[in-house]
């Protein structure tokens, strides 16, 4: 039988489970929330989880669990970020540039990063990389579409976030659109 009290109890389980986040149907939790903005208007919600994180001299390798809206798949997604500029093969992730930001007295790098296929068309995209907190935009190089990262369980890194990806978008054109040195 149900009762006023079962009900209630019902709805705050409910609403607790709700508000914990996204969690996929193996009970897995994706706490970082990226909001997909497409020229077209649509707004969605990309799920991720770092699931790998590997900072070396030469290169930084982040592996993320990914869920993008309309599926239930989730999948990891590797990125390598070398901090060489030159690179001769056919899939590449070349650093473009770098650039500072001051927020609450404390310097915050960013990094820009070009993914290319040398024989695909349009496929080029932008990453911004902190060193603090991973891959902070992905950027289309073409369409204009491109996700930032909204929210994590840290709510104090998510104001920084927010400053650093307003400070990126806003503050300077020419590092957040530019993305080939012969297309200027």
């Amino acid at each position: 039988m149900t009762t006023p009290m079962s009900i209630a109890l019902l709805t705050l389980i409910g609403l607790t489970l709700a508000s914990c986040g996204h969690v996929n149907s193996n009970s897995e939790k994706l706490d970082l929330k990226y909001i997909s903005i497409r020229r077209s208007g649509v707004l969605d919600t990309v799920y991720r989880q770092v699931v790998k994180w590997v900072k070396k001299d030469s290169s930084t390798t982040i592996t993320y669990k990914e869920k993008w809206p309309r599926t239930e798949k989730i999948h990891d997604m590797t990125y390598r970020l070398s901090t060489n500029s030159d690179s001769d093969s056919l899939i590449e992730v070349r650093r473009l540039a770098s650039k500072t930001f001051e927020f609450e007295g404390r310097d915050y790098l960013i990094e820009k990063y070009r993914f290319d296929m040398k024989n695909g068309d349009d496929e080029e995209m932008l990453y911004f990389y902190s060193p603090d907190f991973g891959i902070v935009i992905f950027k289309s190089s073409w369409g204009g579409n491109y996700e930032r990262l909204f929210s994590s369980d840290d709510k104090e890194a998510d104001r920084v976030v927010f400053y650093l990806i307003e400070m990126i978008t806003n503050s300077d054109n020419e590092f957040f659109f530019d993305w080939c040195e012969d297309c200027r």
